[in-house]
């Protein structure tokens, strides 16, 4: 996902010029032992022009205020994402965060737990519903204090956007109901027609979040 940046209609887009791109895989433990500079230099020698580094992908890499995200238990008060964004911006390349909206911590299933995907089975999951608020109201804002605190040029997000899970929460049997109409199918059988409906409305809905979410960050 990329936003303009507040470039001109009649300029380049950035991504446009970008030929070379690297990325650094952050862990908890990272925190705590990540050397910028010496990744600077690996940077420049490889001729990178731009730079995906972890911000939230189960933990924030920088001081989130999001008191349900945790930070890394090894350096809970490091900003190493405006480390990076400040070597990035020395070495003249340009810096998009990684996500993965997937990964929900603990806290924030507990406290959001109507969002959950709800199984057929009345099973509540590890894994928010795409149809519940937790885009808009949980996963935006992250996106908007990442732009706002460390002017990153774009995202990649391994997760957030879809789900290839049947739902029965409240979220999709309104939503179901108001734009397909009848019972949501109860299992994953292609010989069901319900659920062929199913399939197509699932990636219609991801389509359209997919687009939303470029609509939000420009």
């Amino acid at each position: 996902m990329t936003f303009d940046g507040g470039a001109t209609a009649a300029a380049e887009p950035w991504f446009e010029s970008v030929h070379r791109w690297g990325m650094t895989n952050i862990s908890e433990r990272d925190v705590a032992d990540y050397d910028v500079g010496f990744w600077q230099e690996q940077w420049e020698r490889t001729g990178l022009q731009a730079v995906i580094a972890n911000a939230v992908a189960g933990f924030a890499t920088y001081p989130i205020a999001n008191s349900l995200i945790p930070r890394s238990r090894f350096a809970p008060c490091r900003d190493l994402l405006g480390e990076i964004r400040d070597a990035v911006a020395e070495s003249g390349m340009i810096l998009c965060a990684r996500m993965d909206s997937q990964l929900v911590s603990p806290d924030a299933l507990d406290a959001y737990s109507d969002w959950r995907v709800l199984l057929p089975d009345g099973t509540r999951t590890k894994h928010m519903c795409i149809n519940s608020p937790y885009r808009e109201e949980f996963v935006y804002p992250l996106y908007k204090e990442i732009i706002d605190r460390y002017g990153v040029k774009g995202f990649t997000d391994n997760g957030g956007v879809g789900a290839s899970t049947l739902c029965h929460c409240g979220f999709c049997k309104k939503r179901w109901g108001d734009e397909v109409g009848g019972s949501l199918p109860t299992a994953a059988s292609l010989a069901d027609a319900a659920y062929r409906d199913w399939l197509r409305w699932s990636d219609k809905i991801v389509l359209e979040n997919w687009e939303q979410s470029h609509v939000y960050i420009r």
